[in-house]
Order: C-alpha cells, then structure tokens, then sequence
C-alpha cells in the first residue's frame, strides 16, 4: 500500500522526479462552471528525447555535417561509457545542468567541488551525495577516467597548477569552453601531452541545458578536439555530447569556438545590443517619454516580442503586412515594391539563408514519427487502420527493468493512453514493448501504439481479461509489467497534473478576482474534478492537493456499471468494485479502481471527497461545449469531469450549498486523443432526447 510519506514527498519532488511517461495532460481551470483554461503539458524527466538522423546539410551553398542523436541512443551510450567515471569538476550553471542530464542518462558521473562550500550544498540539494557521487575537488580527479573541467575560466587557471598533475595518461580532459587552453600564455593552463582534450559548447547556460532536455528537445552545441592521443578523441566528445543532452552538434576547433564566444557573447550579442538599446532608450527619453515606456518600447519589446519571432521564423517573416493599410493610403505609392526588393535582399543574405536550415533542426521543428510514416510507402492496411500485430523495436523507462530485462523488454495493458506513453518511452530508450489493448479500443490508439513500434495483443474488454492475456504475454516473453495505475511511481507521474493546474490556477483566479471587485478573497482553487478508471490520475492529483484545502472529487461514466467508485462510495464499501464490464463512450475509464488507488481515494487515506456519475448523452453535450467553445478536440473520457460540473445536478447542489453566489473556482484533469472518424457519432449522443 502506499505509505503515508508518499503525499508528503510529492510536493517537494513531483516537478523532478517523474517515474513515468506521461501522456500529455491538458487541465482546465474553471470558475464555477465556466472559466476555462488550457494548461502546458506536464513534462517528465528523464525526458524522452527525439531521437533524429545524423546528414550533411547545405547551409547557404556551404555543406556541413550534423551530427544527432540517432546514432547515439542510449542503450549505446551506456556501453560505450560503461567502463568510465566521468569526474565533474565545478557546480556552476554549466555543472548543474550537464552533470544532471549524464546522472539521468544512467551514466557513472561524480561531482567534484570544494567540501562545504556553496556548490557543495546545491549538489546535496539536487540529490548527489557525498562519498557516493559527491567528492572533493582532488578525490573526484583521482577516481574519474573523464575529467570534465567546468570552472569558471578564473577559477580554471587558479586552480590548474594543483590540477595538472593528477591529469594522468590515458584520461581524457574535457572542457566546455576553450578559453584556458587557447589562451594559456595568460591563463598558465598547459594541457598535459599525453591525453585526449576535447570540447563540447552548449550554446546556451546551465539551465537552458537541463530544461530542454527534460522536455525532450536538447540544445545545440559545438563540439571540437585540442589533442588526440588515442586516435578516438572525436568518437568521444560527439557521445559526450549527446550524453550531456545536445539536440545536434556541429564541429569547430577550440580556437574558433573561443573567437566566436569572445566577439558575440562579448562584443555584438551583449555589448553591441546593449549599445543600441542604450541609444534608443536615451533618445526616447529626451524626447519626453517615461523611464517605463522607454524601457518597455526598447528591452522588452526586443526581447519579449521581436527576438522570439526572429528566432522562430527569421528576420524576413515580418513582412510589414500590419503597417500596410496606412502606408497604402498615406506613403508613397511605390512602397510596396521598394519594400519588397528591401526585404528580398534581406532573404539572400548567406545569415538568414543558414538560419533557416539551423531552424529546421530545432527539435520542435521535428516529428519522428510523421517523418517515418510520411518517408515510406504506406501499405493498404496501414491506411485503412494498424494490424494488431507489429514488429518493431519498443522501448520504456529503464527504472523498471533489472539486469537483462532490456531484452525481453515491457509489458502493459490499456484502451490507449497508458498504452502509448509506454510505447514512445520504450522506443526512445531501446527496449521492446508488448502491450495488450481491448478489441473495443480506439482505433487511432490502438494506431499511435503500433507506430511507436510496440508489439500489441488484442483481448476482451473486461479487466480479468486484459489480465489474463497480459499474463499470457509475460510468461511468454519474460517481459516486465509496468502497471497502468495500480503503483506508487505511475501515481506520482500522473499527480504532477494536479500540482500544475494548481500553480496555473492560483494566477488566473488572482488575475480575475482583481477584475470583480465585491466578490469573494481568491487565493486558489477550491476543487479539483479528474476522470475516474483506474484511479492513478485521481490519487495522484489527490495526493497533490493534500493539505492545501482543496477538495478533490471524481467524475464517472455511468453507463452499464462505469461508475465503481461512485457506487462503493454509496455502499460504503471497504474496497474497489473490481468487475466493470462496461463498453461507454468514455473508453480510457473502462477499468476498475485499483488497490493503492482505492488506498488513498477512500482507504486509510480518503484524499478523494466524493464522486459523481454523468450519462452518455452528458458526456456528448460536453465534447460538444470543449469543442465549439473552446476549440479543443479531445476523447470522450476527458470530459467527463466537466460533464460533472455542467450537468450533474448533486454536484452543482453542493456548489450552491458550499459556495453560496460567489460558487467555487473548480479545476477539470483531462487527458487523451480521439479518433475525427468517431467524433460525428459521438456528438449524435448528445442530441438524443434524454
């Protein structure tokens, strides 16, 4: 049963440590029963990282070689480090976040830093720990086969005298910024002969580094080699860095990765920029403008405005169309032409041409698996629907699988969603996946699954045959079950939905209130609806709320027996309803509560207050309203919470009851895709007379 520490941990720790792979999670705020809003997707970590092609590319008429993530997975990275300690010395922004991304790759990487120091303190916080991966500067270099050198350039040329000697033969030295070397007349740092020197440059701090790769993207980085003693120098730094989390890598020497640093961080990017916004703010406010509107018509429109167009679509995507009408009928009338020939100038420039290949390999340019589906011959029946039979390489978690059971890989069952989430994860960490779906699922699921390259199974809608099957399969292939709900670390994935809407929902709500003057103090919501099946989105949305106030309560189908919680509540039961054969329109809640679920909805814990149960024809309706109000296509299941709110006449009795005329500001969880092909028949239900 989960223990009663688990809750208490969840707050502190669910935004880093994600156990599972989560389906992307949209959550509507709404006030009431109609302020809506659509949510970020909850992000996991490690994250499943695209994994891409290495190409030569054309780069304005110059040819250039990438190299990416595909031939670098991490079942290879693994191997190919298994025999190293990559020792990293300094906890600064560049330490924090490569050494993070290495630990989560799986890879034996130690910290060395000053003992009590402040770096010493905030590698304890970010969970390394002294004598296991957390040493002293010289004991760290004495046990590491990679020593990365991740001082500040001050601190490196202090330090290096002590340094250099322990930098013995057939270590190899890492840098991520060129400066000491190149520079070593000044700096005295003097790389020993006799061991590989290589570089890999994020271009972008610390944080940058972590945060892309725990959305799955990865930032971009040079890579280079100062000395190659073993003939694999370069092999090395391109697989650091993909370890360290680079979405592509390019080459470059260390003397030009300095240059480069130097002139733009240095010179253009901050002191020129800094130059140009100096005079335009100065010239604004010469000319009577308030210090906020010079600042706002200069930093931030820069920054918060034209840099991020600039950099998502490049500098000749703003055409000047907005300015148009009032140049046509106050400017001269040749503008257009003059302004066109300007502009087409701007896009044969060699800068803005690269720029757009540099673009497209931005990982949110990128889509694996349209690109695969689109870059081959499609078969009949992969355009009339997926087999239930695929062949093809899965992956998932490596945290659920012991020694050797890589190989014989993962197992599931699930209509869709669980289903999904295990298969992207397996594929993108080189494991099989064997997933188990009802004949009744929805086809674009049972479609996305196959994609992923997962093995499927089909068997009966009902629990105990889903189990029976599974069962099957693992006997069979010696697959490990990941569980779909019924285990404290797929919980913990899924309460991270809870604690973001939270967050989110505290601004919003703020941001309202000060717009209705006379009405309630709003400080945060005050409950917090997700579907029902198997419970984990619920406990762990539960479990995410505890102690804050707010009330959580459930939302259930009721069609042929759907609604287990709402009726064991009702009974008073002392354990979940375990068989529900139900086939409603809300497919991914078609499972019975599970144990450690039911531990914490109604158990020892009772986190979950109530639960309410909505009819076929509500759940239509409320497709409907997310559709045509909100313009968001979702599956029947996530509705079903606000088909609690909308419709459910005990739940709006409570709201009238407990909230008086100011009513509740309630959150709605939901989750899930849908097939378009179903989407007609499912609105139908909701035009039939109740």
């Amino acid at each position: 049963m989960a223990s009663r520490t688990f809750s208490r941990a969840i707050r502190s720790q669910l935004t880093r440590q994600l156990a599972s792979p989560a389906v992307q999670q949209r959550t509507l705020a709404a006030a009431g029963r109609s302020l809506a809003r659509q949510a970020r997707p909850a992000m996991v970590g490690p994250a499943q990282q695209q994994v891409r092609g290495v190409k030569t590319m054309d780069f304005a008429g110059s040819k250039e070689d990438v190299y990416e993530r595909a031939d670098w997975p991490q079942e290879k990275l693994l191997d190919y480090f298994k025999n190293d300690t990559l020792a990293l010395i300094g906890y600064g922004s560049q330490g924090h976040g490569q050494g993070l991304n290495l630990r989560d790759n799986g890879l034996n990487v130690i910290i060395g830093v000053r003992k009590d120091g402040k770096s010493w303190k905030d590698a304890i916080q970010d969970g390394w720990v002294p004598g296991k991966n957390l040493f002293e500067v010289d004991e760290a270099i004495s046990r590491g086969s990679i020593i990365m050198n991740l001082l500040s350039d001050a601190a490196q040329s202090e330090t290096w005298p002590h340094i250099k000697p322990q930098i013995t033969k057939g270590k190899t030295l890492y840098f991520s910024h060129g400066f000491s070397p190149v520079f070593k007349e000044r700096t005295n740092v003097e790389v020993p002969t006799d061991v590989d020197v290589i570089l890999v440059a994020p271009k972008g701090s610390g944080r940058t580094v972590r945060s892309l790769f725990r959305e799955g993207r990865g930032i971009n980085s040079s890579f280079a080699v100062f000395q190659d003693v073993t003939g694999k120098a370069e092999e090395r730094a391109i697989a650091l860095g993909v370890a360290i989390g680079s979405g592509y890598l390019y080459k470059t020497t260390f003397e030009k990765e300095v240059y480069s640093d130097l002139y733009g961080e240095r010179g253009c990017l901050m002191g020129g920029i800094h130059g140009m916004f100096l005079a335009q703010y100065e010239v604004l406010r010469e000319r009577g403008h308030s210090p906020s509107e010079a600042f706002n018509e200069t930093v931030e429109e820069a920054t918060q405005s034209l840099y991020p167009l600039i950099g998502a679509n490049g500098m000749d995507w703003m055409d000047g169309t907005e300015t148009q009408r009032s140049l046509d009928y106050n400017g001269q009338k040749d503008y257009r032409q003059k302004f066109e020939a300007e502009m087409e100038e701007i896009r044969n420039m060699e800068i803005w041409r690269a720029g757009k290949a540099v673009r497209s390999l931005r990982p949110e340019n990128q889509n694996r698996t349209l690109d695969e589906f689109a870059s081959r011959q499609q078969t009949e029946a992969e355009l009339q629907g997926t087999p239930w039979e695929g062949q093809g390489p899965g992956v998932r978690p490596t945290a659920w699988v012991g020694a050797g059971g890589r190989q014989r890989g993962v197992a599931t069952h699930s209509s869709g969603n669980h289903a999904q989430a295990l298969a992207l994860a397996a594929r993108e960490n080189g494991i099989p996946a064997h997933v188990v779906m009802p004949s009744v699922s929805n086809p674009t699921k049972v479609a996305a699954t196959a994609g992923y390259g997962a093995v499927l199974y089909e068997s009966g809608s009902a629990a105990p045959e889903r189990q029976k099957m599974l069962d099957s399969v693992v006997g069979r292939t010696g697959a490990t079950f990941v569980p779909p709900y019924d285990h404290p670390d797929i919980i913990l994935g899924q309460g991270t939905a809870g604690l973001e809407l939270q967050e989110q929902a505290a601004e919003l709500i703020a941001e309202h209130a000060a717009k209705t003057p006379g009405g309630k103090a709003r400080t945060g919501l005050d409950a917090i609806i997700t579907p029902c099946g198997g419970g984990g989105l619920l406990s762990g949305t539960a479990l995410s709320c505890e102690g804050t106030g707010i009330s959580v309560f459930a939302g259930e189908p009721s069609h042929q027996g759907a609604d287990d919680l709402v009726r064991a509540i009702r009974a008073n039961l002392d354990g979940p309803i375990s068989d529900v054969r139900t086939l409603t329109i809300a497919d991914g809640l078609r499972t019975p509560v599970g144990l450690i679920p039911w531990s914490i909805i109604r158990g020892d814990r009772r986190l979950v207050r109530d639960a309410f149960a909505v009819s076929e024809r509500d759940i239509s309706r409320a497709l409907r309203f997310v559709l045509e109000r909100l313009k968001v296509v979702v599956e029947p299941s996530a509705v079903v919470p606000l088909a609690v709110v909308l419709f459910n006449e005990d739940f709006r009795k409570l709201v009238e009851e407990e909230g008086g005329e100011d009513g509740w500001d309630v959150g709605v969880i939901f989750t899930g895709n849908l097939s378009l092909d179903a989407l007609p028949e499912l609105l139908k239900i909701g035009d039939e007379k109740a």
